[in-house]
C-alpha cells in the first residue's frame, strides 16, 4: 500500500485531468529555440573537422553547451580536458566518428538542439510554489528557523540550502 501522497497522485492521474493540472505547474513549451553557437567557435569547428584535427575539434566542441551526439565518455573528457592527452585511443575513436561519420551539418544540428524538456523543468515547481497557489493555506519560508516555527509552511531555497536542511534536521544522508 503506497503512502497517502503517492495514492493521491495515482488517483489523480487515473481519474481526473492530470496532464491539464500538471501543465499549471510545468508549462512545457511545445516549441523551443535552438541553442546559439558563437561564430568563432563554429569557424574553428569547421576548420578542425576539415583538417581532421581530432584533439582540437573535441576541445572546441567542449566549449559548447551541447555535444553533437551522446557518448558515455564525453562528460569525463569535457570535465578534465587534460584527459584528452592521456586517452589517445578514445580521442581517435570520437574524432574519427565526428570527421568520418558526421557531416558539418549533422554536427551543427546536434550542437544547436534545444534543451530537452526534462532539463528545462527544474525550476518550474519551485516557481509555482513561490506563486502561492494554495492561497493562505501554506506560508513560504526562506530560513530554517522560520520554517520550523510555522506548522503549515513550505521551505524554499536552492538545492544546497535544502540539502543542508535535510541533512541537519531530517538526518538524511546524500
Amino acid at each position: 500500500m503506497p503512502n497517502i501522497w503517492t495514492q493521491n497522485s495515482i488517483d489523480l492521474a487515473k481519474e481526473r485531468n492530470y496532464l491539464d493540472l500538471l501543465f499549471r505547474i510545468y508549462p512545457v513549451p511545445t516549441r523551443r529555440d535552438p541553442r546559439e553557437i558563437n561564430n568563432l567557435v563554429w569557424e574553428n569547428i569547421h576548420t578542425f573537422h576539415t583538417n581532421r584535427d581530432y584533439k582540437r575539434l573535441l576541445i572546441e566542441l567542449f566549449k559548447l553547451e551541447k555535444f553533437p551526439f551522446d557518448n558515455a565518455y564525453i562528460s569525463f573528457l569535457k570535465f578534465d580536458t587534460n584527459s584528452i592527452e592521456r586517452n589517445p585511443e578514445t580521442v581517435d575513436r570520437l574524432g574519427s566518428f565526428l570527421c568520418n561519420d558526421m557531416t558539418l551539418d549533422e554536427i551543427y544540428t546536434g550542437v544547436t538542439q534545444p534543451k530537452k524538456t526534462s532539463r528545462a523543468m527544474g525550476p518550474m515547481f519551485k516557481n509555482w510554489i513561490i506563486s502561492n497557489p494554495f492561497g493562505n493555506t501554506f506560508k513560504i519560508k526562506y530560513r530554517y528557523e522560520d520554517f520550523l516555527a510555522e506548522p503549515k509552511a513550505i521551505l524554499c531555497g536552492g538545492d544546497d540550502f535544502l540539502k543542508k536542511f535535510c541533512e541537519q534536521y531530517l538526518s538524511v544522508i546524500f
